[in-house]
């Protein structure tokens, strides 16, 4: 049976981008594909002394027992619970209601799936504080999806928790049938993680069929955007209303509800049959999403009645993609043009998109103009058959390589520069649409 030991890894305050807090469930795990190799989370374990020369016990292999945690520990999220609903409520006394779930990612040293009998008792356990923090949104991350069927709790299957997003690890295409197996667990956001990103990724397949609205082709002002002809003009001045930019909204944030997995809308101008708020009888006609969800389907000029797009069944799709290159002193190289790719893919489909970093090694001259700075001397990125010798020293030490066409520059360990999260000039930090509506 794994040991209980006191309090560590707070993950009030967390140094992962995509989230705001960390919490781990246990220590320890089995490695299972190439993205395991540098495992960061092994690394840690063993500076901590869990390792087979230190001075706790080992805890990676399938034989090896986990490190499981206090109760002092497993108390935090009670904690962050409580701020969050307290935050809910000062904004309520101030009269602008700023209601904001917290990410909490679990779990970070660990695999929450992986079937070991140390991890049977703290899946439980986390499976009831999930259900108590509704203020969190609890990203569960996984390398082992297939898993996400047996060990989810049957009533989660039933109802999706709107506090719980599925993520799973794709490293490169091979591992795209992690995917297949979340997408077949009910769930109102799916997650990937291509995280380290060890090859070209095509997730196409998994991308929304036809998007409500992208998000990234709306203007940010409503005097910008014109409305298609069949629109009700009173319709479309509804929605304008309760979206309007002179409150701090407008088009692109009407776009992303229409977007979020909570609110399941249909794609705007679809010819769909939904229910009438009304009542149980339905209505046809070419759907407008409005808020939250409600809608509205067209059914003649000038003509339109409002539905709800809870009734509305589209096929499971992927709603968020992170993605980063791998840290550490034996970092493999990611190609910058894999991180693009994913980037146009997922914004083309109306998603969201973060770029983590590069890692331990970052294009030099990307992405700025001026020349990149390395122990203080400047390397400017020289063609291949124009390498000055400062540069051919880099090389001759593997701290510099030529990937496809991009000079690589492995980063210094203490200049956090080279850990930039900019790609192509902007910082995609986007997160997934929050459920829109405090889980009361």
């Amino acid at each position: 049976m794994g040991l209980a030991i006191g309090r560590c890894g707070m993950g009030e305050i967390t140094g992962i981008s995509w989230t705001d807090h960390t919490f781990n469930i246990a220590w320890g795990c089995t490695k299972v594909s190439p993205a395991c190799d540098n495992c960061y989370a092994e690394r840690e374990a063993i500076r901590f002394g869990y390792s087979a020369g230190g001075k706790h016990f080992p805890i990676w292999g399938q034989k090896e027992q986990r490190r499981k945690l206090s109760d002092a520990y497993w108390s935090e999220p009670i904690k962050w619970d409580r701020m969050a609903r307290e935050n809910w409520s000062e904004s309520l006394k101030k009269g602008k209601p700023a209601y904001k779930t917290r990410l909490t990612f679990t779990s970070s040293m660990a695999d929450v799936l992986e079937d070991h009998p140390d991890l049977d008792s703290e899946r439980a356990k986390l499976w009831e504080l999930v259900d108590k923090t509704k203020f969190l949104q609890w990203i569960i991350l996984t390398k082992r999806p297939q898993n996400f069927r047996k060990m989810l709790p049957p009533e989660w299957l039933k109802e999706p928790r709107m506090n719980v997003i599925l993520m799973t690890t794709v490293e490169m295409q091979q591992y795209t049938w992690r995917i297949d197996e979340m997408l077949k667990v009910p769930a109102h956001c799916y997650a990937v993680s291509a995280e380290p990103l060890l090859g070209p990724l095509n997730l196409e397949k998994y991308l929304p069929a036809k998007v409500p609205v992208a998000p990234h082709a709306m203007p940010e002002k409503w005097s910008d955007w014109t409305w298609p002809d069949w629109v009700p003009r009173r319709l479309a001045a509804d929605i304008e209303s309760f979206w309007s930019d002179k409150c701090g909204r407008g088009p692109r944030e009407w776009a992303e509800n229409a977007c979020s997995s909570y609110n399941n809308h249909p794609p705007f101008g679809d010819n769909v049959t939904l229910e009438h708020v009304g009542g149980n009888t339905s209505r046809t006609g070419l759907y407008v999403p409005r808020w939250n969800n409600i809608g509205s389907v067209v059914t003649g000029l000038n003509e339109y009645e409002i539905v709800g797009s809870c009734s509305y069944k589209q096929p499971a799709s992927l709603d968020w993609v992170v993605v980063g290159g791998e840290s550490g002193k034996n970092a493999r190289v990611s190609n910058p043009d894999w991180y693009r790719k994913l980037r146009d893919q997922t914004k083309a489909a109306g998603m969201r998109f973060h770029f983590k970093q590069y890692g331990a090694w970052m294009p030099v001259g990307e992405p700025k103009d001026d020349p990149e700075y390395y122990g203080g001397k400047a390397i400017v990125c020289p063609p291949p058959r124009a390498c000055t010798a400062s540069v051919q020293s880099l090389v001759e030490r593997d701290e510099l390589r030529l990937v496809d066409g991009h000079w690589m520059l492995r980063a210094p360990r203490k200049d956090s520069k080279w850990h930039e999260r900019i790609l192509d000039g902007k910082l995609w930090d986007e997160r997934p649409q929050m459920r829109p509506d405090p889980p009361f």
